[in-house]
């Protein structure tokens, strides 16, 4: 079965009218839904059981349950628009990632939380290929700050010459500065950021995103909180600590997993060996080499490092 839907309209109170970009994006990932639950349901023309992600009737057609998908999905770009205004109120942060990644045109896709976990399960927030995907429970304003935090994924995607360990320090510092000016920021963050993440390999890019994703979530529950902004010197090392947490995160979650995982003494050392190599793969790893000389000693070591560094417990204090 097929459908075909004129993207260039929306339903409102039942009738078709004309749909702003948004109502035309709603339009797109309800019909994403459909095909991936028609899929499911085996291609037949009624709707026995919608799956994860649909609440209708036994027995309704597929053009009502459509109709109810796209529905949903412009009541949760709604209230997509609802928290953007409001998020952008309560912190001056906020506003300015907001309204970067609105000036890049990111697609933020809002999804149902069911919807959300069969697609990304164990995760609050994913950005694919520059566009952003987050289940309709994080649109709220009281608790972290997903949205803002995929945003700066999608929009360092969009900048990724600061990453660049290939050009000069001085150039990407100076990239730094600019995007972050442009954003309304402060450009000594985009420095002290380029120089947090200065020698990360290409592929942590990620993990660097968060080291500024963290430094912004302070800053949001900051100002949430009317709290005066911080001192350079805070800032400092605020940075220093989110780029230290960051890159044992990394190997925690990654290699050091593996090895706690495992009880074959081969699998142990290939896996200490990775973690080993991963937390030396940056200045921070470098900067705190484990010890010992067994197999047991160096894991022993490196674990206790990793689970240091890796904690918040240091940086809740910029926090309040």
């Amino acid at each position: 079965m097929s459908f075909r839907i004129d993207t260039g309209a929306s339903t409102q109170g039942g009738r078709t009218t004309p749909a702003s970009s948004a109502q035309r994006q709603a339009f797109n990932d309800a019909i994403s839904q459909s095909r991936r639950m028609a899929g499911e349901a085996g291609g037949t023309g009624m709707v026995d059981d919608p799956g994860n992600g649909g609440v209708i009737e036994k027995g309704k057609s597929w053009t009502d349950w459509i109709e109810q998908l796209v529905m949903d999905a412009v009541a949760r770009l709604e209230k997509l628009e609802r928290y953007k205004a409001e998020e952008s109120k309560r912190s001056p942060t906020g506003a300015k990632i907001i309204a970067e990644a609105e000036r890049l045109g990111v697609p933020i896709h809002v999804l149902s939380n069911e919807d959300y976990e069969s697609r990304y399960p164990g995760t609050g927030g994913v950005t694919v290929d520059g566009e952003v995907y987050i289940p309709e429970s994080a649109l709220n304003t009281d608790g972290n700050p997903v949205l803002e935090h995929e945003l700066l994924h999608a929009i360092f995607g969009r900048n990724r010459e600061i990453f660049d360990n290939a050009r000069p320090l001085d150039e990407r510092i100076k990239r730094a500065r600019d995007l972050f000016q442009g954003m309304g920021l402060d450009a000594d963050d985009g420095e002290r950021f380029a120089r947090a993440i200065d020698g990360w390999p290409p592929d942590r890019n990620v993990d660097a995103d968060h080291v500024q994703a963290y430094v912004s979530g302070v800053d949001i529950a900051r100002e949430k909180a009317g709290l005066p902004p911080l001192t350079d010197a805070q800032r400092d090392e605020l940075y220093a600590g989110a780029a230290e947490r960051e890159a044992a995160l990394g190997v925690q979650r990654g290699p050091l997993a593996d090895y706690a995982k495992t009880e074959s003494p081969l699998l142990r050392m290939v896996a200490l060996a990775k973690a080993e190599a991963q937390w030396a793969e940056t200045p921070q790893g470098r900067a705190h080499p484990p010890s010992g000389n067994t197999m047991e000693e160096r894991a022993a070591s490196l674990k206790a490092m990793i689970d240091k560094y890796a904690s918040e417990d240091r940086l809740l204090k910029f926090k309040s």
